[in-house]
């Protein structure tokens, strides 16, 4: 009976690394590849129904403004940057963890051919709505 409980403790340990790790990837600072210069990369869900598909893009604290979407055959490249507040003179920086700088997120879509029918900025998130084209009635 031992022995199984320090498994299951071993496994409770385990799946708790692997929660902590998840959290840390929250925000991967430096994860973007293929050359570009982004700093970090913005964490998506992705939403898929028979006719559509949403793509919610976590972008706390960029303007709207500040963002660009772009769409390669079934890749969507969703760019741009967040500046720091300015901050009193007198302050110190006592801890950094929302990325800042230049970003980059690329997302294949499932098989499939969609269209972009609507782009939408609010809570922090990028809302890409996505219609199927190619759905047999």
């Amino acid at each position: 009976m031992h022995a199984l409980r320090s498994w299951m403790f071993g496994d409770a340990i385990a799946m708790l690394d692997r929660a902590e790790q998840m959290q840390r990837r929250f925000f991967e600072v430096g994860a973007s590849s293929g050359g570009s210069n982004a700093g970090w990369e913005a964490p998506v869900d992705i939403l898929l129904s028979d006719d559509s598909l949403l793509l919610i893009v976590a972008l706390p604290g960029v303007l709207p403004e500040r963002i660009v979407v772009e769409i390669e055959g079934s890749l969507v490249r969703v760019r741009g940057d967040r500046t720091l507040p300015a901050f009193p003179k007198q302050s110190h920086l006592l801890r950094l963890e929302i990325p800042h700088g230049v970003f980059e997120r690329g997302v294949v879509l499932p098989a499939g051919k969609f269209s972009l029918s609507s782009q939408e900025a609010r809570d922090g998130c990028l809302y890409l709505l996505f219609q199927r084209i190619d759905v047999q009635r």
